[in-house]
């Protein structure tokens, strides 16, 4: 040891504070929710049945196993309900809820990730937290430094915002109150979303880090503490929503794509893009805009989503090519079941137009952005209740049906009409009919049942049409001289939807035009005899 002669404080011995843990008596309602977006641990197995297992202070549990609505993004909605646990009042002593998800498989499971989620992040602790301050009472520490706050579920979840971006475009009556975004709007679910992570040999070439985490998907998880020394306190805000989660809902999706800028060009300088628009199965495409890298699409896609379910909005921009296979400019993805849930998103009564960022798999780089903005609406998809309606033929006369047989030309013609699978109705006979001349008056009528868009209660797919036959009677067994069928559907949806206007009896639509088309016909078939036999004459 070297002397010196520079002087040097003493400095004081570290003050050591105790910890003081004071444990209560609590209950822990977990709701299992759903995980999104699992990936298997090889290319060459297919996902079957995941399940989740919950790990909390020395004790496990673990959730049905699901595949539905996919196995990739599978819905638990089950409750666990943990009581007497004994947990500390100090939110940074609050303990982990450790997860673990696998796959059920014919014969055993597979390994799919894990993950973990602190507690401390629950309401009740976060309440706990306010109340002393912001104080963690651990070694010593204090409340939160000057200028930093914990950022609250009612914070606005629009914070940064261009007001005065595309004047012309803010004008517009659709913008109205309608907050322009820089960026992507940031909301928070109700619910906790757990990463999952799984070990893999790294790509790196570094002896040292052989192995790195990848994210395989996330868990979605509520949880909530209640001590049991708790006053009376008001939890219907949040009740109400974890019913919610647990059934599931259709929902009206409507998507507004405004435009897009500084897109990465495709072809030399410039690209040709169009939107594709996916929600589960649904996927629409917009129009194609040729040589630009500003497109201004201004088109809106309606789509249905399940809540649970495969709620995962995904826009990506393309750039057209004629002659070859379309490249991918860029992506962005939302995730409508968060968004539902959160407080912040529902709260705001006119939806922010976002300047969403568009990426890609294999570059951190923007690769330009997307304006736009969505609209998520519960709705009753129940269909209006049938309604009863009459079809009334009238048959009036025949002309040139072919005689039954008999050397004399005359034949005893009935008429039979069936309306889809219901029984056959018959006119009265016209006895002794010359050259297939007949008439009736009759009329027929048949009850018939309509659902919404005129589909017939009840009826497969002929059950719209009118089926008309000629008989000949005899004695002893008729014989059918000829036959032809009338498709009503389209007088169906007609009669449906005039059902209110007094219209009770009308020719409509294909019937009329069929009618109009057998009479033009008909006609044609006249003249044509007609010159045929002058023909034969000259």
């Amino acid at each position: 040891v070297s002397e010196t002669t520079e002087t040097s404080e003493t400095l004081p011995a570290a003050k050591l504070v105790p910890i003081e843990t004071n444990w209560k008596r609590a209950t822990i309602d977990i709701v299992a929710l759903s995980c999104r977006n699992l990936k298997s641990p090889s290319s060459f197995l297919s996902l079957s049945k995941p399940y989740v297992e919950l790990h909390i202070a020395g004790k496990k549990f673990k959730t049905d196993p699901s595949s539905k609505p996919f196995p990739s993004n599978c819905n638990f909605s089950q409750s666990i309900s943990i009581e007497n646990i004994m947990l500390p009042d100090n939110h940074a002593e609050a303990p982990f809820l450790d997860v673990t998800v696998f796959d059920k498989k014919a014969v055993g499971k597979t390994l799919l990730g894990t993950g973990s989620m602190w507690l401390g992040e629950t309401e009740r602790y976060k309440e706990l937290k306010r109340n002393n301050g912001g104080e963690w009472h651990l070694l010593g520490g204090g409340a939160a430094a000057d200028g930093e706050r914990e950022q609250s579920d009612d914070d606005s979840c629009c914070s940064s915002h261009a007001s005065n971006a595309n004047d012309w475009v803010n004008q517009a009556p659709y913008m109205k109150n309608r907050e322009t975004l820089l960026g992507d709007l940031k909301s928070k679910p109700i619910y906790s979303v757990i990463p999952l992570f799984r070990g893999k040999k790294s790509n790196s070439n570094s002896s040292m880090q052989k192995y790195e985490l990848e994210e395989i998907g996330s868990f979605n998880v509520f949880a909530r503490i209640t001590f049991d020394d708790d006053n009376e306190r008001s939890s219907s805000r949040t009740e109400s929503i974890v019913k919610a989660m647990q059934v599931k809902q259709k929902f009206r999706v409507r998507v507004y794509c405004l435009d897009a800028l500084d897109l990465t060009a495709k072809d030399g300088k410039t690209s040709d893009p169009f939107l594709k628009v996916s929600l589960g199965s649904s996927k629409y495409e917009s129009a194609k805009h040729m040589k630009t890298l500003k497109p201004e699409f201004y088109e809106r896609f309606d789509m249905v989503c399940k809540i649970p379910g495969d709620s995962t909005l995904k826009v990506d921009v393309i750039d057209y090519d004629k002659y070859s296979s379309n490249d991918l400019i860029g992506s962005t993805s939302i995730d409508l079941e968060s968004r539902w849930f959160s407080k912040q998103w529902r709260s705001l009564a006119v939806k922010p137009l976002e300047s969403r960022e568009l990426k890609i798999s294999s570059s951190t780089q923007s690769q330009g952005q997307l304006k736009m903005w969505e609209e998520l609406g519960d709705f009753d998809i129940t269909p209006p209740p049938p309604h009863d309606f009459d079809v009334r033929a009238v048959v009036w006369k025949s002309e040139d049906i072919p005689s039954g047989g008999d050397f004399s030309g005359q034949s005893d013609l009935y008429v039979k009409l069936r309306l889809g699978e219901v029984e056959w109705k018959s006119t009265d006979v016209h006895y002794f009919a010359k050259k297939g001349k007949a008439s009736w008056n009759f009329r027929i009528k048949f009850p018939v049942s309509l659902r919404q868009g005129g589909r017939v209660v009840n009826g497969g797919e002929g059950a719209s049409y009118l089926k008309i036959q000629i008989w000949d009677a005899d004695l002893l067994v008729s014989d059918c001289l000829c036959e032809a069928s009338i498709d009503l559907s389209d007088a169906f949806k007609t009669a449906y939807n005039t059902r209110d206007l007094g219209m009770e009896y009308h020719v409509f639509g294909a019937s009329g035009k069929q009618l109009k088309m057998a009479l033009k016909r008909k006609a044609l078939e006249k003249k044509e005899n007609e010159f045929v036999m002058h023909r034969a004459a000259v």
